[in-house]
């Protein structure tokens, strides 16, 4: 029997395949919402609190880090552990991410043992 309320986890990626594999991977053990775009994540934002979000960082319209920034601005996110998703490795980005200070900075295709770990790791750290 469960005993308390599986950790919730908001994946936002332009890329519905994208969306649809990391949802596999997390679907058993987490309470897993999927978006598309950083105005949807913002709006989901103002109404529940995940416990992480899985943010790609280059999508059309509001990009990643925008989503991030805007979070970091509000009280009522800028606690939640944001884990950046992208395909881009060139030294630059990778940098320019990191400025920003996620969680987590993981590299497309994400692996699911590697996924796994290191929300088993960032669960266990807040508990």
């Amino acid at each position: 029997m469960e005993t308390e309320e599986r950790k919730k986890i908001l994946i936002v990626d332009d890329d519905p395949m994208v969306l649809k594999v990391i949802r596999s991977y997390l679907k058993d053990i987490y309470k897993v919402y999927c978006l598309r775009s950083g105005e949807e994540a913002l709006k989901f934002l103002s109404m529940q609190i995940p416990d992480v979000v899985l943010l790609d960082y280059m999508m059309p319209g509001m990009d990643g880090p925008e989503v991030f920034r805007r979070m970091q601005e509000d009280e009522r996110t800028q606690g939640i552990p944001v884990f950046f998703m992208t395909a881009v490795t060139d030294r630059d980005r990778v940098l320019e991410c990191m400025e920003m200070n996620p969680e987590e900075y993981l590299v497309k295709p994400v692996s699911s043992s590697k996924l796994l770990k290191k929300l088993s790791d960032l669960f266990e750290k807040e508990s």
